[in-house]
């Protein structure tokens, strides 16, 4: 696997380390402003990038196409500047530029 596919992989599990860590604070009660199930698809969705980036199915962005990551996380209305909403920013910008 190449060093470009490494760093994507690592962008990847950085956002679904995020996005888990604040469903199981979600979990024991704590208050999120993800609308219900949008972690868990977001975790869904990323599980599968990186298994593709992984097996080398991944499609190349051609430069211009995006993976709809930073849009479903905007979508529900993630602050801008939280981790999740930059995390998956880093995402979309490493693929655009890299894949």
């Amino acid at each position: 696997m190449n060093e470009k596919i490494q760093q994507f992989i690592r962008l990847i599990d950085t956002a679904i380390h995020i996005a888990e860590g604040r469903k199981s604070l979600r979990d024991m009660g704590v208050s999120d402003p993800a609308p219900a199930g949008a972690l868990e698809n977001i975790i869904d969705a990323l599980t599968r990038l990186k298994n593709e980036a992984s097996a080398g199915t991944l499609e190349s962005s051609h430069g211009v196409v995006t993976i709809g990551v930073l849009r479903e996380v905007a979508d529900w209305g993630e602050d801008s500047e939280s981790e999740l909403f930059q995390a998956a920013k880093a995402i979309e910008r490493y693929y655009l530029e890299n894949i």
